[in-house]
């Protein structure tokens, strides 16, 4: 059995450090760690929603497998709700370049983000 470290006690190491996930996770197996994603789909939100944004508004739904590069070895399967109306003009644009122009599948096999 896998022990589960309480969400609590993530946030506090995250924030304490002022780190991703992957690099913090990069620190915990001692490999680098890449994120592979498996789905990238702009959507829109719905009213009412837990996000307070407006009816319409750009979402972005993401999901990545984060992995070892040198083993291969799966570690975490993350899935995000991004509002890129939040987010910085330049991380836009990385998020965005990430993929292909069908938005299906990943430019590269591993992609760092």
């Amino acid at each position: 059995m896998v022990a589960v470290v309480a969400r609590v006690s993530l946030e506090s190491a995250l924030a304490k450090d002022g780190t991703t996930v992957t690099a913090f996770l990069e620190g915990l197996v001692g490999e680098p760690v890449d994120a592979n994603e498996r789905r990238h789909v702009m959507t829109s939100a719905d009213s009412p929603n837990l996000l307070d944004l407006a009816e319409g508004e750009r979402l972005l739904r993401r999901s990545a497998l984060l992995q070892g590069r040198r083993s291969g070895q799966s570690y975490v399967y993350a899935r995000s709700l991004i509002v890129p109306g939040r987010l910085p003009p330049e991380v836009c644009r990385q998020l965005d370049n990430q993929f292909s122009p069908d938005r299906s599948r990943p430019r590269g096999t591993r992609d760092r983000f």
